[in-house]
């Protein structure tokens, strides 16, 4: 009986430790953030179309990421140590319009609202040809749209975006 006694002691003993490390609070436990890095020359891939009165604007680098409609948080950060001029962070919550210098113009975009586009996709203006350090010219001719791209990846920015969740 003495073993059978104190197996029981032990049992209630451990179910009790057991018992008080568990998160009894019934409150939800919030979704670790998502942190990943954007190519910023990947764009091109995307189906996004420009405003006619706009398309002679080159923009050299978008920041593309679809949508969680789960998060409370956007973080962006392009870094670019070669010309760190061009480098800069933004945040913005859910639902709330992304803040200069990443916004596109109004009317820019045809779907464009509040950073999205079309409900499917976020999209941020890391830069245009009319930023000086990087070469070229906000007009599009000839070989300006290959000299940009090649330009971007002499510098080497990076894109860093983190997506918070409540």
């Amino acid at each position: 009986m003495k073993t059978t006694t104190k197996l029981v002691v032990l049992l209630l003993t451990a179910s009790f430790i057991f018992s008080c490390s568990s998160d009894d609070s019934n409150e939800p436990e919030g979704q670790l953030p998502m942190v990943f890095n954007v190519d910023p020359l990947l764009y091109k891939q995307y189906d996004i179309d420009i405003s006619p009165q706009f398309s002679n604007v080159q923009v050299y680098a978008w920041a593309v990421f679809t949508v969680q409609p789960t998060a409370s948080q956007y973080t962006l950060t392009y870094t670019c140590e070669t010309a760190p001029h061009l480098s800069f962070q933004i945040t913005w919550q859910n639902g709330e319009p992304i803040p200069d210098p990443g916004a596109p113009p109004p009317n820019w975009i045809p779907g464009y609202e509040l950073g999205i586009i079309n409900g499917q996709y976020h999209i941020v203006i890391l830069g245009s040809g009319c930023q000086s350090g990087i070469g070229g010219s906000c007009t599009v001719n000839g070989e300006t749209p290959n000299l940009l791209e090649s330009n971007l990846r002499d510098i080497q920015g990076t894109v860093e975006v983190r997506i918070d969740f409540e």
